[in-house]
């Protein structure tokens, strides 16, 4: 976790009116994370409890909808409105050449989810091998890609819990990984092959933004067994990855009422020792349809 350059602290000094120290404090015990591919030549941007709140814009294009033009354009909006990083979650045909233009064009950390690239069709999930995931990590990092998510904590153990759930699992990335646990009887290969995964993250200084792919997707299923479960596990690999030189950030929860949110974060903060969090929202009530910036802003100023 010393890739970052004695330029890059200076320059994160600067932004976050932090001293040095304060910064290599944070970063040595886990606490924080410098998005920056060694590939890469942009400003970084810090992450962690002591740092500046952070804000991420999602983009994409769809099989059905969008185009790789439109994509740019509210990337180039997004940046000049003070969005500070930014994640591409195309899935389609196009996918590939999407994630290259933006990236080509992207002056602010950009990240990505590795599954949605690897899976179009049933046929996909069971042949989902270990040398296609290896390759497909490393061909994004070595284009530059500065953070990913990876949903390695949902595991096969997890489907007594999700079962008892009123909606199940709503990740992207964690149904497709629970529809091949179903339909191969393997357990989550994101977490077979853990160890390898870091190796190439570390090769690149990119950040693992470990996935929740069992973040509640109603008030309902809110800091149930399932996400509880999950987060443990995500805790142990949060740990695996400080001990061998990968920086993290934790993903989640999903929709979680104001009651709660204190809760969860304060779990969090436990079970990843600290680490960055990366809220997604959290999303306050499940009858704010066609307003998530709204509902997300409300869980996301109260959980920060």
């Amino acid at each position: 976790m010393e890739s970052y350059s004695q330029k890059d602290l200076k320059q994160i000094s600067i932004t976050e009116e932090t001293e040095e120290a304060v910064i290599l404090n944070e970063l040595k015990n886990g606490r924080a994370t410098i998005l920056k591919n060694v590939k890469r030549s942009i400003k970084p941007v810090i992450v962690g409890r002591k740092f500046k709140c952070k804000y991420n814009l999602n983009l994409g294009v769809s099989p059905k909808k969008s185009s790789i033009e439109n994509e740019l354009k509210k990337l180039n909006i997004a940046i000049s409105m003070g969005a500070d990083t930014v994640m591409d979650l195309s899935v389609g045909r196009d996918r590939d050449r999407t994630r290259i233009e933006l990236l080509r064009n992207c002056g602010v950390p950009f990240g990505t989810v590795p599954v949605y690239t690897m899976i179009d069709s049933d046929e996909d999930i069971k042949n989902l091998s270990k040398n296609f995931i290896l390759e497909s990590i490393e061909k994004q990092c070595e284009e530059g890609v500065d953070f990913m998510t990876i949903h390695a904590g949902l595991l096969k153990m997890s489907s007594k819990y999700i079962e008892k759930r009123l909606t199940g699992i709503v990740s992207r990335g964690g149904s497709l990984i629970f529809r091949y646990i179903k339909e191969t009887g393997k357990e989550n290969p994101f977490y077979t092959y853990f160890e390898e995964i870091v190796k190439i993250l570390r090769k690149y200084n990119v950040t693992i933004s470990i996935g929740d792919g069992l973040r509640p997707g109603s008030i309902n299923d809110s800091t149930d067994k399932a996400q509880i479960f999950e987060l443990k596990v995500i805790g142990e690999l949060n740990s695996y990855c400080r001990k061998n030189g990968v920086f993290t950030m934790i993903e989640g929860p999903g929709h979680i009422p104001i009651n709660e949110i204190e809760k969860n974060v304060k779990l969090a903060i436990k079970y990843s020792s600290d680490a960055p969090l990366y809220f997604l929202g959290p999303l306050v009530t499940d009858i704010a349809i066609g307003y998530d910036h709204v509902n997300g802003a409300i869980g996301g100023a109260i959980a920060g």
